[in-house]
């Protein structure tokens, strides 16, 4: 939820001309940060436990996740600049179509994360670049062949990563 808000709000949808917009992604962002508090989180765990019935161990939240936040930031930032990388090696961009770019790939990352059924996101992640790219001025046979290569970049560096720690342990 906080990725699609973060999303929206880098560039998505357009709040320059429409300050009600602007208002509503405000709101939800500042609601979803407020909902993730500790006070929040820990008094929601212990209604849930409380209707359920369930007296297991009390497993509470002992402050706010922020690091972990801005760990997710800097994660979805270098793989969205990954992808703009690999799309201006077809194609020029403008510094305008970049908040686009990382808004659209984060949401499609999110959409390809979350949708079960889809193994790694499969097929999901690249429906959603595609209908949220074919608006934009971008050719989409540059789209899809932008897709189809970032997608092998990633598996690569996946796998080599999973090497590389395969490797070093055994030693």
């Amino acid at each position: 939820m906080l990725i699609a808000l973060l999303s929206h709000s880098i560039g998505l949808i357009e709040t320059t001309k429409n300050l009600n917009i602007l208002f509503l992604q405000c709101f939800l962002l500042i609601s979803v940060l407020v909902g993730i508090h500790p006070f929040v989180i820990n008094r929601v765990i212990h209604f849930i436990k409380k209707e359920k019935n369930q007296d297991r161990e009390n497993i509470y939240l002992q402050q706010y996740p922020g690091i972990i936040l801005l760990g997710e930031i800097v994660f979805l930032l270098l793989r969205s600049s990954g992808f703009i990388l690999a799309l201006m090696a077809f194609v020029s961009i403008t510094l305008q179509q970049i908040p686009m770019i990382v808004s659209a790939f984060s949401f499609a990352w999110l959409l390809g994360l979350v949708i079960p059924g889809a193994p790694g996101g499969l097929v999901v992640f690249e429906a959603t670049i595609i209908g949220l790219l074919e608006t934009s001025s971008l050719p989409i046979e540059v789209v899809l062949t932008t897709i189809a290569i970032f997608r092998i970049i990633s598996i690569l560096a996946e796998v080599i990563g999973a090497g590389l720690g395969y490797f070093g342990l055994n030693r």
